[in-house]
């Protein structure tokens, strides 16, 4: 029978299982939102579009289904467009529903977008509903696009097409979904088993490849005595129940990975795509397993690479390799990692109280110790993004969110609103900076009126503080960073969301514990030092001697009290 296309939609993916369609009503998608009245699909309407687009991205990522996005004609789906990128590059399957202007002659619009063009970049699958009768199977090759290849599928409808009609009788399309078999061949297999038979000093480097390999993994440190250490999106898997973890390697890693990375002699890259060139050894020979054979020797030269599953391929694989006895190597590396834990402990709690001075180290430290053990943390790109690296723990329990691929501003606040939507009885917790919560802060508004209780912990310090790091080690005088802020807190109050205050270290573990207690969300407003540095894991000539030439222009410039506060804050707490 003669059905709306918009009914055929909403209809569609009720029956497919979406929960939530995250977006704004306008020109053309009107007619959608209407048809969305008679499912049961709950429609989260944000402030802004591309809050929309990070919200479905954090719903998809933690259900691990499909979750959907939509915005008004043209300028309106322009908005979406960051939020489709990251997560498009996260691996979240989610499907956008744009809307173009009227379908009319073409050059014969007042204004126009070439939105295919535009989606095209950040999707799998980007094409436009050119008639009514196309809809049904090009919205079932969108969903089946989006969920088989783990990324955003865009379906462009014109603004006037909604309200036509076509025949519809039944459901046909919808996705089809089989997790196959995808192993290397025997002959690959036994090469890998005889190189790690040969070697003595491995070191496992994995990454989200191993999200549903944690016990193959480890199973595999254990037997062939190696020390295992993660990239940023491994660690939720790698970095608990690990016989012997030696952390993250990277600018924002650890020391104890890096130097056995630097000291073995076999590196085995399972399911990482670590994107810093500069922190692979350079003469070590590298195998590396990956799904996606794009990604071999994609960013490091390699000796030998094969298309495997990692918990698959582990399985097998490790009945072909041999029990190692000598556990010196992973021990010492191990150790070597515990050190550094404790270091960062230490910073963590050198707490300056005559400056009243609440150090980043030690709210991160705090948050790991207050948190739920099975919360979801989402963190914004900066500052918070290394604390959440250094000390959250995931247990095995908690579940991290972040935008390590796209490396976007403002994610943290909207993603939390399709965490919290997809995870209602979890507690969800937003590590933002000043300038990405600033960016989209009027999603509180969005919070409220879906009664998220998203905890926000906003790390104050009044300035954009990655972005003046970036300066200063390039020997920059750090310009245009500093942000004049309101009170966060009193915004919060304003739109009837508990707000607090913090600046003083003694009132914080307090305050956190009475925002996690409240029931609904709250925003903590914590004021830490400007001043503290993140530090890499190795400190190189070049850094030392850029950052020198910081030190000098800086004092030359009349900020000899920003350097001497800068020295004072840090060096001290690394002794």
């Amino acid at each position: 029978m003669l059905t709306q296309v918009a009914k055929i939609i909403a209809d569609t993916l009720q029956y497919v299982g979406v929960k939530r369609i995250y977006g704004m009503g306008g020109v053309g998608i009107n007619v959608l939102l209407n048809a969305l009245n008679e499912t049961s699909i709950r429609f989260i309407q944000t402030r802004n579009e591309e809050a929309a687009a990070f919200a479905a991205g954090g719903d998809a990522h933690l259900s691990k289904w499909l979750s959907v996005c939509c915005a008004p004609a043209n300028a309106g789906s322009i908005h979406l467009l960051n939020g489709l990128y990251d997560a498009h590059r996260n691996g979240s399957p989610v499907l956008c529903i744009a809307t173009s202007n009227k379908q009319v002659c073409p050059g014969a619009q007042n204004y126009t977008f070439a939105l295919q063009q535009a989606f095209s970049d950040c999707s799998c699958f980007c094409e436009t509903v050119q008639i009514p009768s196309q809809t049904e199977k090009l919205l079932g090759m969108a969903m089946q696009a989006a969920l088989s290849q783990k990324g955003v599928a865009v379906l462009i409808i014109p603004e006037d097409l909604f309200s036509q009609t076509t025949e519809f009788d039944v459901i046909r399309y919808y996705p089809h979904l089989s997790k196959g078999i995808v192993i290397p061949s025997e002959y690959e297999l036994k090469e890998i088993a005889d190189r790690i038979n040969d070697s003595i000093k491995i070191v496992i480097y994995g990454g989200s490849g191993c999200l549903d390999a944690h016990e193959e993994v480890m199973a595999l440190a254990k037997k062939i005595k190696a020390p295992v250490g993660w990239a940023y999106r491994g660690k939720e898997a790698l970095d608990f129940d690990n016989p012997y973890p030696i952390g993250m390697n990277g600018l924002l890693g650890d020391q104890s990975c890096l130097h056995a990375l630097y000291e073995c002699d076999l590196l085995l890259l399972l399911g990482t795509d670590f994107a810093f060139t500069q922190f692979y050894p350079e003469d070590t020979y590298t195998i590396q397993i990956d799904i996606n054979g794009a990604n071999l020797g994609k960013r490091h030269v390699i000796d030998f690479g094969v298309i495997g599953d990692v918990k698959q391929t582990l399985n097998i694989l490790i009945n072909m390799i041999d029990d190692k006895s000598n556990d010196i190597f992973a021990k010492e590396n191990s150790q070597l990692y515990d050190n550094v834990r404790k270091h960062y402990t230490h910073i963590a709690k050198q707490n300056n109280d005559e400056l009243n001075s609440i150090y980043p180290e030690y709210l991160s430290y705090t948050l790991n110790q207050l948190i739920d053990k099975n919360a979801v943390v989402v963190s914004d790109v900066g500052t918070p993004w290394a604390y959440m690296a250094k000390y959250i723990d995931t247990y095995g329990t908690r579940k991290l969110y972040h935008s390590s691929l796209h490396g976007t501003m403002a994610n943290a606040l909207s993603s939390s609103i399709g965490l919290q939507a997809a995870a209602p009885d979890k507690q969800v917790v937003a590590m933002c900076g000043d300038g990405g919560f600033a960016m989209l802060m009027g999603e509180l508004l969005t919070i409220k009126q879906e009664k998220l209780p998203v905890k926000i912990i906003i790390f104050n310090n009044h300035r954009l503080d990655f972005v003046a790091l970036e300066m200063k080690t390039e020997g920059l005088i750090d310009s245009f960073t500093d942000l004049k802020n309101p009170s966060f807190a009193d915004f919060a109050e304003s739109i009837h969301i508990k707000g607090i205050r913090v600046e003083h270290p003694n009132a914080l573990e307090s305050a956190i514990q009475e925002a996690f207690d409240y029931n609904g969300p709250a925003v903590i407003d914590v004021h830490v030092n400007p001043n503290s540095l993140l530090m890499p894991p190795e400190i190189t000539l070049d850094m030392m001697y850029k950052f020198s030439k910081y030190i000098w222009k800086a004092f030359i410039n009349g900020q000899s009290k920003t350097v001497w506060e800068t020295f004072k804050t840090n060096f001290p707490r690394q002794l």
